[in-house]
């Protein structure tokens, strides 16, 4: 016998067995049987075969009471799972489960199955004998879940790891991601009985489609989209490289060709008319030391993409990365009322830190400070940033006030600033956006310690008459006649999903959300922000993996969690754009 359950107060006894010849058991089959019995009289009332193998399946479970009963080989071929009368429940032959466990939730008809071979718990609902979900668990409470109908939520490093096929070529998560990670939509399947979490989870995946332009609920459907019939990589000489290309139209003329390397646009050019249906290139591109991912995007007259397709390349030549950095600080002004205490002496740190790094070859600093940085810097910096080349870090560092103007518009103020306009005299954050875009370097970086320096959602304004925001201990001057409510789906969006928008391949780091001030004080000697930023430098605090190295995703994570920790809650920082391809040392 497997196993027994008694039945009607123990009227009644129903065994699980197995049947077979002991005399000729090696050319017998053996026949795995369910029988109930009158438990007084030993009576047989039914016997019912539920497989017939020529090994004996070992594995069984009971649920507690008996309710449900499942069967298994080793291999998981002959995985089934049966309720009390004998019937045949659901069938996992086809999972290929390796030595399979099983967990029931015998209340609630449920069934979580696990298994040598697998990473995946699987979730089962024996009533209406149907999957609800998978659940992986990784390293450092990395997790991933994921429904029938392809809908996933999940931690953000693990999903930007993922990978998907489509015909035969590999395509990374964001391609993918928009459409499939719906978290709301996980929660709903899983039977999570919390509403107002399922609610906000759904109110960031509306934002985040806004955001990309994309209507909610929306499939991809490949088959109208633009696609690459071959794209041919040939090494011309070593780091130097050329792409033959051969692009079909899908249901709309081809408009645009765009290549990405590491998340950062290399090439694009407009499509001649001439080859709307069919078009033919060779590109030539330079490749960075290490491994160059190049993303090749077609789009048609509609802006339909075609399947992101990537070709890998390892430039093997080590090369020691330079570094070019600009810190700017706006502490004094004409208008005394908006001066500041330390955002000279945070960018001063930074640059002091910074330049003993032993990450990078050369380095090269410039300071604007005060009357030093005008609405005409950001201009002049281009010649600066001219010398690094593919394979240098850029890195800028603002510090001083941040300023949103009706249009939700960012500027950083000037000296010179006239702080009831800041249209006049103060540098607009989209030019420093502008000048990433005109960079040789793929590994570009900001950090913006200021007010309301996160992307601000504009549906989260409520009209108020309260035109100042000053904070003693912030960095915070004016909304234009707006005044914030808390929480937005904006900054859930970003906390949950990675940001899928193309840009200049930069990562801007901001000090506070798109609602939030940003700190300052006597306690820090610095902007809260900048404090932890040069603690997890320093003091090799943001070394994650203890390996006496701090990368950029190890500094982002831990600066968001101390700044946070410091403020109560208050101030955590995000990021204006993400550059989700690329990881590179600090220090």
């Amino acid at each position: 016998p497997y196993d027994f359950l008694l039945k009607e107060d123990g009227k009644k006894i129903g065994i699980w067995y197995i049947k077979y010849d002991i005399a000729n058991y090696s050319n017998d089959f053996k026949e795995t049987v369910y029988s109930e019995y009158e438990t007084e009289s030993g009576k047989e009332l039914f016997t019912k075969a539920l497989a017939k193998t020529s090994d004996i399946i070992p594995f069984h479970a009971t649920s507690e009471n008996g309710k449900y009963f499942a069967l298994s080989d080793a291999l998981g071929k002959q995985f089934k799972i049966f309720n009390s009368n004998a019937e045949e429940v659901y069938d996992l032959g086809e999972s290929n489960i390796l030595m399979p466990k099983c967990f029931f939730i015998e209340e609630q008809d449920k069934v979580i199955v696990t298994g040598m071979s697998t990473s995946l718990a699987t979730f089962i609902d024996l009533k209406n004998k149907k999957v609800i979900g998978q659940i992986a668990n990784a390293l450092n409470d990395n997790y991933f879940i994921i429904t029938p109908e392809l809908h996933y939520m999940g931690s953000k490093d693990f999903i930007k790891n993922m990978r998907f096929k489509y015909k035969s070529e590999m395509f990374s998560f964001e391609q993918f991601d928009a459409y499939l990670n719906q978290p709301h939509q996980v929660l709903r399947s899983f039977g999570c009985s919390d509403s107002a979490l399922i609610k906000a989870y759904e109110t960031a995946y509306f934002k985040r489609m806004k955001v990309l332009g994309i209507t909610p609920g929306s499939k991809i459907n490949f088959t109208a989209h633009p696609d690459f019939q071959y794209i041919n990589l040939n090494e011309v000489s070593p780091g130097k490289l050329n792409f033959s290309i051969s692009l079909n139209k899908g249901q709309g003329k081809l408009k645009q060709l765009s290549v990405l390397n590491n998340g950062t646009q290399v090439y694009s050019e407009a499509i001649p008319e001439s080859s709307s249906s069919h078009y033919e290139k060779t590109i030539s591109l330079e490749t960075a030391s290490g491994i160059n991912r190049f993303e090749f995007i077609a789009r048609d007259e509609s802006g339909l993409e075609s399947p992101r397709t990537v070709r890998l390349y390892n430039n093997t030549k080590e090369v020691k990365p330079n570094l070019y950095m600009v810190v700017v600080a706006s502490e004094k002004f004409k208008n005394t009322d908006f001066d500041l205490s330390y955002a000279v002496k945070d960018a001063s740190d930074m640059a002091n830190m910074m330049s003993n790094s032993k990450s990078f070859g050369k380095i090269e600093i410039k300071k604007l400070f005060n009357q030093s940085f005008t609405s005409d810097s950001v201009k002049q910096l281009k010649g600066f940033f001219d010398k690094a080349n593919i394979n240098d870090v850029v890195m800028v560092f603002f510090a001083g006030h941040g300023y949103l103007d009706e249009d939700l518009s960012y500027y950083f103020p000037t000296y010179y600033t006239d702080f009831s306009d800041p249209k006049i005299n103060s540098v607009a954050f989209k030019e420093f956006e502008k000048l990433f875009t005109q960079m040789k370097p793929i590994r570009k970086l900001m950090f913006i310690d200021a007010c309301f320096s996160g992307e601000v959602d504009e549906d989260i304004f409520n009209e108020d008459g309260d035109e100042e925001k000053k904070n003693k201990d912030g960095r915070n001057v004016r909304i234009a006649g707006k005044a914030f409510t808390q929480t937005t789906a904006m900054e859930m969006s970003k906390a949950i999903f990675s940001d899928l928008r193309q840009n200049s391949g930069a990562t801007i780091i901001s000090s506070a959300g798109g609602t939030e001030a940003a700190f300052e004080g006597e306690k820090w000697k610095n902007g809260l922000f900048t404090h932890c930023v040069l603690e997890g430098l320093s003091n090799y605090k943001a070394d994650n993996n203890h390996d006496k190295k701090i990368n950029l995703s190890e500094l982002q994570k831990y600066v968001a969690e101390e700044v946070n920790n410091l403020s109560g809650g208050k101030q955590t920082p995000t990021y204006r754009m993400e550059n989700t391809v690329l990881d590179y040392q600090l220090w």
